[in-house]
């Protein structure tokens, strides 16, 4: 099935995972999605500069955020994990979307990860243990897999 819009398909809602340094992958990654007929929901950043701030405002602030982008999980029929290279790491995934990744996976949502797990992390047995869905950088498996979930 291409990424076109399909009408006959119901409104379905995913949640994009991943670094806040990879967002412009994720505008790019949202907008095929929405191409395809998807609500995305994205993560955002916090408008301020993480190391101007005093660690009280910090936390309340990456407080906050987690707290919206969990929400936003809630809402969503499954996840999508931009893993492109961070900090000399394949496919990198970080502690905070490691976490997001749980919660999706205590909530039943499918997990999708544009590229393959990392390997080189100290918790790449904690991500193979979620059991994502790697789409290799092919949106459209969404879709297929999306269709194998339903009920």
């Amino acid at each position: 099935m291409s990424m076109q819009q399909n009408a006959a398909l119901p409104k379905r809602i995913i949640t994009l995972c991943g670094s806040i340094k990879f967002i412009d992958v994720m505008t790019s990654v949202a907008e095929q999605l929405e191409l395809a007929g998807f609500e995305v929901l994205r993560p955002v950043a916090s408008g301020e500069p993480e190391f101007t701030v005093d660690v009280e405002r910090a936390k309340a602030i990456r407080h906050r955020l987690i707290k919206q982008h969990l929400a936003k999980i809630d809402q969503s029929v499954a996840v999508l994990v931009v893993n492109p290279p961070k900090n000399q790491v394949n496919n990198y995934i970080g502690v905070s979307t490691l976490g997001e990744m749980m919660y999706a996976f205590g909530t039943n949502k499918p997990i999708f990860i544009l590229n393959q797990l990392p390997t080189e992390l100290d918790y790449a047995v904690d991500l193979a243990a979620l059991e994502p869905i790697e789409l290799n950088g092919d949106l459209t498996k969404i879709t297929t897999n999306l269709g194998a979930c339903r009920g």
